[in-house]
């Protein structure tokens, strides 16, 4: 298979971390261009993860990395999300040696489209607590999730093509895409609930 202009596409990085807890952050893109193979995209997303990550892994615990990352395709004729690559992906490894906030706890972050209700969010798991006080941030960690949402804002590009992110609507199927801008919230988050796709 392969990915077309104009076509959905869905990028999941999953984490496992301490207890064997796994843990996904999802991305959905648009792509704009000549068409790649699902490898290239596949390879691509996997670098521009990688580089978002290392921003922040050391604020993460040693226990806390990833394990794959899987590319979907939304089918507009079946209404459903098709997958079309994986790949073992074990690059990003956190490097703090202190006690892991509890699986819930994350960094809450926020993806700004035109639509003020319509927005990317992102529960960030695997912070330690040596980068909070009393359930706030600290100041460096909070800097380095700063650079890591802006790090998130950019387009992925391809050998024929780039992949801009947004937010998709399955029932209209229609895609938002994010504005140069991003959102963090000063205390942690509690992500509780555990359908796919949302995070924790």
């Amino acid at each position: 298979m392969s990915v077309s202009n104009g076509d959905i596409v869905r990028g999941v990085v999953e984490f496992l971390a301490p207890q064997n807890a796994l843990s996904q952050n999802v991305f959905t893109f648009e792509y704009t261009g000549s068409g790649d193979t699902d490898a290239e995209v596949g390879a691509e997303f996997e670098s521009w993860a990688a580089a978002a990550w290392e921003i922040i892994d050391q604020d993460l615990n040693v226990g806390f990395g990833s394990e794959v990352s899987r590319l979907w395709k939304w089918n507009a004729v079946d209404n459903e999300w098709i997958g079309i690559w994986d790949d073992t992906f074990q690059t990003i490894q956190g490097e703090d040696n202190g006690h892991m906030l509890p699986h819930g706890a994350a960094c809450l972050m926020k993806f700004y489209t035109s639509i003020p209700k319509r927005q990317g969010r992102k529960y960030l798991q695997g912070y330690t607590e040596n980068t909070q006080t009393s359930g706030v941030w600290d100041s460096l960690p909070l800097a380095r999730m700063a650079t890591f949402v802006s790090a998130l804002l950019g387009d992925i590009t391809t050998t024929n093509g780039t992949l801009e992110g947004g937010v998709f609507n399955e029932v209209t199927e229609s895609f938002l895409p994010f504005r140069s801008e991003g959102g963090i919230s000063l205390y942690q988050g509690y992500q509780r609930r555990r359908r796919p796709g949302v995070g924790i």
